[in-house]
């Protein structure tokens, strides 16, 4: 049944296709009128390549049909142009007959341009005097939705559809923030499938989590968004086990976006892909640099450019508002910071276990015990202590081992071997790093056998055999008393005293910026190094200082934790 539906209403479009075709001439560009770029805010405008290609051809193969734009006309313009014209209605549609007639309009009339805009504005900036003229294959006014989408979609069957096209228009004809029309929903289909087979195996695998589908879907209302998608790396999302932070992101973003919307439906569907991507990672509510480069932006159009003046002014406010204490998220944005969760999820799972199926959320909800009091980590080895119920202790205890996480992903493995200039993980894990942050989980009430496991073994006493052995190698050499060594070694580790938290703040701060920091993904190992101390979180909960030039990598580092967890009420 679905088969003999598609084919019915193919047939349907085509015979209307037709009928309702008048010819192909030669038309000025200031009789045409191409759709604005919110018509789909996701694609990035081609104009500029376009140009350059014109330049470079000295014009284009526009005779060409494949080259042709399309456009609506109504018949009493049709017939003016074609009396102004001098030209019968049947040398238009004599398509193997060149050069193609030149049809003339009355000044102020303007044709609706359904296909080949930015061909038409490329060829508007870069052709002079009688060459600004463009063939078009012109149709009645009154055809049906169906054909002018057909008409609209059919065009980008020439430039392949990024990750988040696909997604918008899919979910858009399954009828989530759209009409449902399962014609356009199995043409998108197809063309994904025919694009890459393992794309479409992937949208179907995000199809089977209604969580993370859901989260998505509610970012459909702002379809600019999804110019950051990606469909490759969704599975990567998925098996992080981290559903609740990562959906909590999504959420973050759509938030973010909406309160600098105004929550607005129109404006929403009005913001284009450039627009988000100047704008993701930017917080010019907080830092004087991103605020001077984005009024410039704003100002000339360049960011908002399909809203009125007067609805930028507005925008430029609650968009400072929304970044006082947070850059802006975007999709982007979320698969970029998924480079940093996930190393840090790596962290977190050696105390849950490695080979735990559920959430890490969930999981710490098992392993929790609750404790007599409530403790907070100002450093490495400095707490708060205060009553707290339950519900308190298991949040709070949460958002310590995340940050505990952050501070100390670098010493867990990770599967790279790559030398890299950024913070990424080292290939052994530190068993002094493993020992403390087990003793923080059990000191926040959370209880396992990997915990257990992990505080049943002294790492004094690993390192020191681990050093003995690396410094001579088994096989060749051996210790005549290995284990009065190891005491030794370990009894050295035990004379060591803590650095004062005043004097590694000071250390902290003597850390120099040689370049800006990296606003997503992974940090830099320099910035990593100065922050590390500081993400406590008590620190995290004071609010940041107005009135910098610079955006700071902590300030990042915050906005990161806070759209991953929020802050806490």
């Amino acid at each position: 049944m679905p088969g003999h539906s598609f084919i019915e209403v193919n047939q349907r479009i085509e015979t209307e296709r037709r009928a309702k075709f008048l010819g192909t001439a030669s038309i000025r560009f200031s009789s045409l009128k191409p759709r604005s770029a919110a018509a789909n805010p996701i694609r990035r405008p081609a104009t500029k390549p376009l140009q350059r290609l014109f330049r470079e051809e000295h014009g284009c193969r526009q005779e060409d049909s494949r080259h042709h734009a399309k456009a609506t006309i109504s018949q009493d313009e049709l017939q003016t142009a074609l009396m102004l014209s001098g030209i019968s209605e049947i040398s238009m549609l004599k398509a193997d007959s060149l050069p193609y007639p030149q049809l003339e309009f009355p000044p102020g009339t303007r044709l609706e341009c359904i296909q080949g805009c930015d061909r038409i504005i490329a060829a508007d900036e870069v052709f002079d005097g009688a060459n600004k003229r463009w063939i078009v294959d012109l149709y009645l006014n009154d055809i049906s939705d169906d054909l002018k989408t057909l008409f609209t979609e059919e065009y980008t069957y020439q430039k392949d559809p990024e990750d988040g096209e696909f997604y918008c228009k899919i979910r858009r004809y399954q009828g989530y923030h759209g009409n449902e029309n399962p014609f356009f929903e199995g043409i998108w289909l197809g063309r994904l499938s025919a694009l890459s087979k393992n794309r479409r195996d992937l949208l179907d695998q995000l199809f089977r989590h209604k969580k993370y589908t859901d989260a998505f879907d509610a970012l459909l209302p702002i379809p600019a968004l999804f110019c950051g998608f990606r469909l490759t790396v969704v599975h990567q999302v998925i098996s992080m086990r981290c559903e609740e932070p990562n959906i909590h992101y999504l959420k973050h973003i759509f938030r973010i976006w909406s309160s600098i919307c105004n929550d607005d439906p129109q404006i929403m569907q009005l913001v284009d892909s450039s627009t988000v991507e100047r704008l993701q990672g930017k917080a010019p509510g907080a830092f004087m640099a991103d605020r001077d480069d984005l009024l410039l932006d704003l100002e000339s159009g360049r960011i908002f450019g399909n809203l009125s003046e007067q609805q930028r002014a507005g925008i430029w406010y609650r968009l400072c508002e929304a970044t006082r204490q947070c850059l802006v998220p975007s999709l982007f944005t979320f698969f970029e910071d998924r480079k940093f969760l996930s190393p840090v999820a790596e962290c977190l799972r050696r105390l849950t276990g490695m080979n735990c199926k559920a959430t890490i959320t969930s999981r710490l909800s098992d392993m929790f015990q609750g404790t007599h009091q409530q403790w907070v980590q100002t450093s490495d080895a400095e707490y708060l202590v205060f009553p707290g119920d339950a519900a308190t202790q298991f949040d709070l205890g949460c958002r310590q081992l995340w940050l505990a996480a952050f501070r100390e992903f670098r010493d867990i493995p990770t599967d790279s071997e790559k030398k890299e200039r950024l913070a990424k993980a080292r290939r052994r894990a530190d068993e002094t790093t493993l020992f403390e942050m087990a003793s923080l989980a059990q000191r926040l009430g959370f209880a396992s056998k990997e915990i257990n496991m992990i505080l049943g073994t002294s790492p004094d006493r690993q390192v020191a055999e681990r050093v003995l052995l690396s410094a001579r190698k088994p096989g060749k050499y051996r210790y005549p008393e290995f284990e009065y060594c190891v005491q030794q070694i370990a009894g050295a580790f035990a004379t060591a005293q803590p650095v004062p938290t005043s004097q590694m703040q000071h250390n902290s701060e003597m850390g120099q910026c040689v370049e800006p920091p990296a606003r997503y993904g992974i940090p830099h190992n320099t910035d990593h190094d100065r922050d590390q101390g500081r993400l406590f979180l008590p620190n995290i909960l004071l609010i940041p200082e107005p009135g910098e030039r610079n955006v700071s990598s902590f300030f990042v580092r915050r906005s990161v934790y806070a759209a991953y967890f929020g802050l806490p009420p």
